[in-house]
């Protein structure tokens, strides 16, 4: 009994088989030329692969002013556009504090220019 527990620590000699290596370097090169092309049509992406996506409604409460400065931080960092630096510098003042303000004339107008501008050149909000 003691020799075969002993016999598991045996050493073997191992015997060197090319094609392995040769198998395991072209699957390489094959993963990193697959996904470097991937990451060249990366826009397109979506076109080919059948990401889904969870759209949810937002809608926009003008009353509620700290939320609405939240949901509309969410698509500033969502959608590119021309007024990004300036609403989030208007809507910095309804986001962290316990108690705020209801929403001013102007940054209701910048709020509105934006949601324009991201419906005109993305066709959704």
């Amino acid at each position: 009994m003691e020799h075969y527990l002993l016999g598991i620590f045996d050493t073997y000699q191992l015997e060197y088989n090319g094609g392995g290596i040769f198998l395991f370097f072209t699957a390489v090169v094959s993963i990193a030329v697959v996904v470097f092309v991937l990451f060249q049509i990366k826009p397109d992406i979506r076109k080919i692969l059948p990401v889904r996506r969870i759209r949810e409604k937002i809608t926009l409460d003008l009353n509620n002013s700290k939320k609405t400065a939240y949901q509309i931080t969410f698509l500033i960092h969502r959608y590119e556009t021309p007024y990004n630096k300036e609403l989030l510098k208007k809507l910095e003042k309804y986001k962290y504090r316990k108690d705020v303000d209801s929403l001013d004339e102007d940054t209701v107008q910048l709020i509105g220019k934006f949601i324009e501008y991201v419906r005109s050149n993305y066709g959704r909000v």
